[in-house]
């Protein structure tokens, strides 16, 4: 059987020339050669006013069709070619908005997050770059120089001091603490820290013109003395007799300028200073040298030498002529050096 198709949407046409179902005027229908079976339930597209059969098989093998008595589901009913066309260019366009809205979406939320986690590293730099300024080392504890750093050091070793009875205990251990008068009637220098030859009374009386050449005012000092000892019972014991006398320093120049001794033998323990600037940094110690030694000039250059290498890595320990050096460089507000000068070991 032959049957007229729509070439615009496709369906049977029961009129001529016009489509009932996109009623659009056809002027030239196609047509198809269908074939009816009436064994089988038919479709929409393969014929109209097919109706659905019901089956009842019998134990003979025979099979008996008729009519079926459900309702049919209601066809859509058809729409106008104009809308028609507007629902396909819509169902066409909607996945596609959809495909490119997750598109979007997707492209957004990875940009989000991009953002977040460099907000978060950002963030994390900042609070590590504030806890470095905090640990950052400083130029010196200008509250205590010199030999108080050997007693911090050696109290770190052997055992925090005890609050109760006035020493600390290590093991078997214990410090003791002692007044200038017991150290004097004792009779000998402490043995825990290194002497230079050079006495109190030579090294100030040489190096307090030097210093207020240098702008600091020498009337402007404070004393103070520390002797403790940390006893082992007859196996070994360390004696420490501390006395040292702080310089003050204008603001403009720096914090401070120390000089440790020997409160028995009134040998030097230890000089140091903390200043401004490379430049007094080396005038500083080169004055320094020149109380220590006579000739201040010939340790000039190597001073020069090992401080640009404390200003790269932030320290430097050096020997020279029996004494070893120590440069801290500190860079943070405003730049200073600490200088520490012992006897080498």
């Amino acid at each position: 059987m032959k049957v007229r198709i729509c070439p615009l949407c496709d369906q049977p046409m029961k009129k001529a020339h016009r489509c009932d179902y996109c009623h659009s005027f056809v002027w030239k229908p196609q047509y198809m050669d269908i074939h009816y079976n009436t064994d089988t339930i038919q479709g929409k597209d393969c014929s109209y006013d097919s109706k659905p059969h019901d089956y009842e098989y019998h134990d003979n093998g025979s099979v008996t069709m008729m009519p079926s008595k459900k309702k049919p589901k209601k066809e859509r009913q058809p729409q106008s070619f104009g809308q028609r066309k507007t629902e396909s260019y819509k169902d066409y366009q909607k996945p596609y908005r959809s495909e490119a809205s997750a598109g979007k979406r997707n492209a957004s939320g990875k940009a989000k997050l991009i953002i977040i986690l460099l907000m978060v590293f950002a963030i994390i730099s900042t609070v590590i770059e504030v806890i470095g300024s905090f640990t950052e080392r400083m130029p010196f504890d200008i509250s205590g120089a010199g030999s108080n750093d050997v007693v911090r050091e050696t109290q770190q070793i052997y055992g925090d001091e005890d609050e109760d009875d006035g020493y600390s205990s290590s093991g078997d251990g214990e410090r003791i603490e002692y007044t200038d008068e017991e150290v004097m009637a004792g009779g000998k220098e402490c043995t825990g820290i290194e002497h230079m030859e050079v006495t109190m009374d030579a090294f100030i009386a040489a190096v307090e013109p030097e210093l207020s050449a240098l702008g600091v005012d020498t009337s402007s000092f404070s004393d103070e003395s520390n002797n403790y000892s940390y006893d082992y019972g007859d196996d070994y014991s360390y004696t420490y007799f501390v006395q040292e006398r702080m310089y003050d320093m204008d603001i403009d120049i720096g914090y401070y300028y120390n000089v440790s001794w020997d409160t028995f033998s009134k040998k030097l323990h230890e000089v140091s200073y903390n200043v401004y600037d490379s430049e007094r940094a080396e005038a500083f110690y080169v004055s320094t040298m020149q109380a220590l030694t006579g000739d201040g000039e010939k340790f000039r250059k190597e001073f020069q030498k090992q401080r640009e290498v404390a200003e790269k890595d932030e320290y430097v320990f050096f020997d020279t002529d029996g004494y070893e050096i120590y440069i801290n460089y500190y860079e943070g507000y405003s730049e200073s050096y600490y200088i520490s000068i012992v006897k080498t070991v």
